[in-house]
């Protein structure tokens, strides 16, 4: 479906008699030449690029044949590209600069979700994220790049499949996309990494996409019936990567020689995690393994599965666990290997690290993010993802507004200061550094779509909770520039909206939809200090005060509330 049109920019003539036309902005879609001319019988080319001053990439040429009368309109109707420069030869004049026009294309997905905030910079940073995920959804699945490649990589779908279900109607569309990882698994349990295209480098955080998405869907939608029909292809997954675990270390190990079966960390700053036989990509890969075997186990008792199986999805976690800390953990400095995010990030965000040593490892992330990284990301495709989800989680907004905001590399401050408006495949340090083979428009960094919603709003919703509707502000990361976040989202329920402020002191608006509860935690030094509709909490009709809590050293007060529109309002600061 058409979403929107591209004007073009500027017009000007190569010495070689074709035309350069730049578009605004880069887009996924079509071009539309109106009253063009050219000789009786000629042909007209169209070739398309992604970068100033190359003519075509990746074959993305278009031709039209002039009829007698030497003058037609043209439409790139029988594909679509990854479109900024289109160079057109064959025309007896240049094109005007309003008969060239961009039609944006995108699958017609409803929009169910929202976002706005006081920073100008975390705006602009959500609508990239919004116009780089509907460019890449074009061909009918989320693919790496809709130029080069245009694969169904799950490594590159797990970047952006929270932030998708928040603000899209991608039930029916995820549904059918892991029925076709489902219908390609390989006799032996493996999945390809890319689907229904069987190409593509990656490894278990590519193919383990048959777990996490219909887990992820799950909690979104509480439907069970995707989480049934691709149970059986988890289950078989699982046992062919349990096929290649050693007993000895309790650890995966690759079954290929190939550096493309067993990729760690994807496009970091540093660059990639490809050898196969490295202690990195060992961590990645186990830790990752520890995750999905966690999730798998959560899927059998949701699915009612005998008790044995989970059980036995229990104790592989366990084994891995065992694994994972005797390989790669030092006890004492909570450090996984060494002090890269993505290497403290994983096992944290798998449930490897011992309880104890949690708060050890932790405290090493934070210092590597603050102090050894000055606030920037070191983190690659999958990295990024499990960094966003383990500090929305844990409730470091602050940590991820500081990473988010940085303006120089490598970082989504960065791409913006440098005009970028989707995400490239790589954080590239230099402007301009991008050469032929790097795409401008890539999935490796959607993961920061899931903070907006989940993690700044402060709206969540996860099926597997009781209630599952939550509220949070995120008032760590309120500053000077950060000082109010609106945001809904549709839930099973309904539309369910939360917008704080802490202009002239906290207030917290939020929106529980009919038939729904929802647990709502105030900043507060107790119960005394909130209101709501300007009377006493514990007055309020609908509110019940459940007592108070503590989140990473900031004072809360817990209350659950059923349907209807509430304003609370406190004294902390």
């Amino acid at each position: 479906v058409v979403t929107s049109t591209v004007a073009a920019r500027n017009v000007s003539a190569r010495g070689d008699g074709s035309y350069v036309v730049e578009m605004e902005e880069l887009f996924t879609g079509w071009v539309e030449g109106a009253n063009l001319a050219g000789a009786p019988g000629s042909t007209v080319t169209f070739n398309v690029s992604t970068m100033e001053g190359t003519v075509e990439e990746y074959n993305m040429a278009n031709a039209y044949t002039f009829g007698a009368s030497g003058a037609g309109n043209f439409r790139m109707r029988f594909s679509y590209n990854e479109i900024q420069y289109i160079t057109i030869n064959g025309l007896s004049k240049p094109p005007a600069l309003a008969d060239v026009v961009g039609k944006r294309l995108a699958v017609d997905l409803r929009r169910t979700g929202h976002f706005e905030s006081s920073s100008s910079l975390v705006n602009k940073e959500y609508a990239i994220t919004v116009n780089n995920y509907l460019g890449l959804t074009t061909g009918g699945m989320t693919v790496d790049c809709p130029h080069r490649e245009r694969r169904g990589y799950g490594g590159d779908g797990h970047t952006s499949y929270q932030f998708a279900l928040a603000h899209f109607g991608v039930g029916a569309y995820f549904t059918k996309w892991a029925r076709d990882f489902a219908d390609v698994q390989t006799a032996d349990g493996n999945v390809p990494h890319t689907v229904p295209t069987v190409s593509g480098g990656g490894g278990p955080a590519w193919s383990g996409f048959v777990v996490t998405l219909p887990y992820e869907v799950h909690r979104a939608h509480r439907d069970t019936r995707l989480l049934a029909q691709m149970y059986p292809t988890m289950q078989r997954l699982l046992a062919f990567f349990s096929n290649h675990t050693d007993a000895t270390d309790q650890l995966l190990h690759p079954w290929t020689t190939s550096k493309w079966d067993f990729l760690g960390d994807w496009i970091m700053p540093t660059g990639s995690e490809d050898d196969p036989n490295g202690k990195a990509e060992s961590l990645f890969n186990n830790a990752y393994l520890r995750y999905i075997t966690g999730r798998a186990a959560a899927v059998a008792r949701t699915l009612g599965r005998p008790a044995a199986e989970a059980t036995a999805l229990d104790a592989s976690a366990a084994s891995l666990d065992a694994g994972i800390n005797a390989a790669y953990a030092n006890a004492t400095s909570g450090v996984y290997l060494d002090t890269k995010q993505t290497h403290l990030v994983l096992p944290l965000a798998a449930g490897a690290v011992p309880a104890a040593l949690r708060p050890t490892t932790f405290s090493e992330l934070e210092h590597t993010i603050v102090v050894r990284n000055s606030g920037h990301l070191d983190t690659g495709l999958t990295g990024t993802y499990f960094l966003t989800k383990l500090l929305v989680e844990a409730a470091r907004n602050d940590l991820l507004f500081k990473m988010n905001t940085q303006l120089d590399f490598p970082g989504y401050g960065n791409f913006v200061a440098r005009g970028f408006t989707t995400w490239p495949e790589d954080w590239v340090a230099e402007p301009g550094a991008h050469g032929k083979g790097v795409s401008k428009m890539h999935g490796c960094y959607n993961a920061v779509g899931l903070w907006f919603l989940d993690g700044l709003a402060g709206l969540t919703y996860d099926a597997s909770r009781r209630p599952p509707l939550a509220f949070r502000a995120a008032v760590e990361a309120a500053s000077a520039d950060l000082t109010w976040v609106r945001g809904e989202r549709e839930v099973p329920e309904g539309v369910a909206a939360s917008s704080w402020s802490v202009v002239g002191g906290f207030t917290h608006n939020v929106t529980v939809p009919p038939n729904a509860r929802a647990r709502v935690l105030i900043p507060a030094h107790s119960q005394g200090d909130v209101t709501e509709g300007g009377a006493p909490v514990r007055l309020a009709a609908g509110v019940v005060v459940v007592g108070p809590a503590t989140v990473n050293g900031v004072p809360y007060l817990e209350v659950e509330c059923g349907a209807g529109a509430f304003r609370f309002a406190s004294s902390w600061h």
